[in-house]
């Protein structure tokens, strides 16, 4: 597989998470049980006073919920578009995949740990095709740069 399937690949797999984490997200306020009742509840009744605006917890919760969602799909673009970038400009892709993977990897971690690990499953299969491409594009551009 060369780098542009890898980085569209990679770009698709963060579209899912995207979209199924926006799906989970929707749902939060809506599941019951007894005791998750009351945290909701809780988290969305009470408003107050916050750096000019009032919210409650649910608020914030639903706010960083969806500029996630959003930072989401704005890598799997950026991912998509460097699919192509990379293959012409391959330094320009490698100086920007990489810190895209960093991203992306403590992204894995941090869904990992505090929300599903199965979840982290998209992020950390486009993990493994961006440093699969990062191989590859540094490989293209030593290929390029060789002395003859």
């Amino acid at each position: 597989m060369g780098p542009r399937l890898l980085l569209r690949i990679s770009a698709v797999l963060m579209f899912i998470h995207a979209l199924f984490h926006v799906l989970g997200h929707l749902k939060w306020k809506t599941l019951s049980s007894p005791s998750y009742d009351v945290v909701v509840k809780h988290m969305t009744e009470r408003k107050f006073p916050f750096m000019g605006a009032e919210h409650s917890m649910g608020d914030y919760f639903d706010g960083y919920g969806y500029i996630i969602a959003i930072f989401i799909v704005l890598t799997g673009c950026l991912l998509w578009a460097l699919s192509d970038i990379s293959m012409k400009y391959p330094l320009v892709g490698l100086q920007l995949l990489i810190p895209i993977t960093l991203f992306i990897i403590l992204l894995t971690i941090d869904v990992f740990i505090f929300f599903f690990p199965a979840a982290a499953i998209y992020s950390g299969l486009a993990t493994v095709c961006c440093t699969m491409a990062i191989v590859k594009l540094n490989e293209i551009h030593h290929a390029k740069v060789k002395p003859h």
